[in-house]
C-alpha cells in the first residue's frame, strides 16, 4: 500500500490518500520515477487510507514500489520523529546506554492507542521509500537521510554523517576487519560502470557474522548499511563508517 499517488502518469500534484473523500475512487499511478502501474484507492476517510497496485506485475523497480507496501504509516506518529534519536539508537555502541527497542504501538487505554516514532533501520528504510516522492518526513528530507541511486549525483562525490545507503557485496579484507560494498548510480539494472566503493570497519569481534551477511558472490543484493560515515584516506574509497552492531546497522533493501 502506498501513501502517495500520481493522477496522471510519471506526473504531479502528489495525492495523499488520507486526503482523498469517498467520492474521489478513480485510477491512480505510482510515483516512483519511470513507473507507470495503475492504482486504486482503499479505506478512504480512513487512518489506514492508501493505494493498493491494480497488478503487482506491472510496477518497473519492485525493490522500490513493493517496499512501499511495507510501511503502514499510520501506525506511525510523523510528528514524534526525531532522526537524531533514530540514528542515537542505531548506532549506539554495547558500552552506550540505549533506548529500549520500540514496538508498533503501546495499549494506554482500553479504547485508545499511542503511536510511536521510527525506531529501527528497516522501518526508517520502508518510511524514506514510501516518503521520497513528497520530500521529506516531519521537515527531515528524505535525500539528507537515504543514500543510494535515486540521489547518486549528490553523493557521488561524498557521503558524510548519519546516513543510510544502499549498496552491493564487493570484497572483503579479514586481515584488517573491513568489508568494501559498492554504492551504484542504477541498482535496477545493475550497472557497475560508475560505482563507488565505501568500507565498512567491523568492530566488537563481528567480521565473521557481518561477512556471512554480506557475502555475495554475484554482487547483487541490495542491503541497507546505517552508519557515522567520514572521507577515507584511501584513494578509491568514496566514504566509510565503523560496524558496531550487524543486526541494527545492516538490512536488506
Amino acid at each position: 500500500m502506498a501513501k502517495y499517488a500520481y493522477r496522471k502518469i510519471g506526473t504531479g500534484p502528489l495525492i495523499d490518500a488520507c486526503e482523498l473523500a469517498l467520492n474521489q475512487k478513480g485510477k491512480y499511478y505510482c510515483t516512483t520515477p519511470g513507473c507507470t502501474a495503475s492504482m486504486h484507492t482503499r479505506s478512504l476517510e480512513k487512518e489506514s487510507a492508501c493505494f493498493v497496485s491494480d497488478n503487482i506485475n506491472e510496477h518497473i523497480n519492485p525493490r522500490i514500489c513493493q517496499v512501499k507496501d511495507s510501511f503502514n504509516f499510520y501506525k506511525y506518529d510523523e510528528s514524534k520523529f526525531n532522526l537524531f534519536d533514530c540514528f542515537n539508537y542505531i548506532l549506539s555502541t554495547p558500552q552506550q546506554p540505549q533506548n529500549q527497542e520500540r514496538v508498533p504501538r503501546r495499549q494506554i487505554g482500553e479504547n485508545e492507542t499511542e503511536e510511536l516514532p521510527i525506531r529501527t533501520l528497516k522501518t526508517l528504510y520502508e518510511m524514506c521509500i514510501q516518503y521520497r516522492a513528497k520530500g521529506y518526513y516531519n521537515n527531515y528530507k528524505i535525500d539528507d537521510i537515504l543514500v543510494d541511486d535515486y540521489n547518486f549525483n549528490q553523493y557521488k562525490d561524498n557521503i558524510c554523517g548519519e546516513r543510510i545507503v544502499c549498496c552491493t557485496f564487493y570484497q572483503y579484507d579479514k586481515t584488517n576487519s573491513t568489508i568494501s560494498m559498492n554504492y551504484l548510480s542504477d541498482y535496477q539494472n545493475k550497472n557497475f560502470e560508475n560505482a563507488k566503493h565505501i568500507k565498512l570497519i567491523v568492530k566488537n569481534n563481528m567480521f565473521e557474522k557481518c561477512l556471512n551477511k554480506l557475502f555475495d558472490l554475484t554482487h547483487e543484493n541490495i542491503v541497507v548499511v546505517a552508519g557515522n560515515w567520514n572521507s577515507s584516506n584511501e584513494e578509491d574509497i568514496l566514504a566509510e563508517c565503523e560496524i558496531y552492531s550487524v543486526g541494527k546497522q545492516i538490512c536488506n533493501a
